[in-house]
């Protein structure tokens, strides 16, 4: 029993992903965010495809192995050219490329 995205968001990689390899599996639940389906795993409604920074954060989650894992997705921090060189705008860049250095290990498999 799966953990899903709704039919808004089966375009997304993830639900595409999990659709192609799981066709003919059951979906308990859906929602449009991987927060309320890490909610409804955690209370037991059934397996949720999450990153990996949700579901280690997550308390009573554990990872699933998989034959095939989806594949990873990058993050990107996008900024105008005209914009870059604007004191709050940098101190944001910054503070934001500190964190995801800091947190790297939630986000490597």
């Amino acid at each position: 029993m799966f953990v899903g995205f709704d039919e808004a968001n089966a375009y997304l990689p993830e639900a595409a992903w999990l659709a192609r390899h799981f066709p003919k599996s059951r979906v308990a639940f859906r929602a449009n965010n991987q927060v309320a389906q890490a909610t409804a795993a955690q209370s037991g409604i059934g397996i949720a495809l999450l990153p990996h920074y949700i579901g280690r954060t997550t308390p009573g989650l554990a990872p699933c192995k998989l034959e095939q894992a989806p594949p990873p997705r990058e993050i990107m921090l996008l900024t105008r050219r005209q914009d870059r060189k604007d004191l709050p705008i940098r101190a944001v860049v910054d503070y934001l490329i500190q964190v995801f250095d800091d947190k790297r290990a939630l986000f490597e498999a």
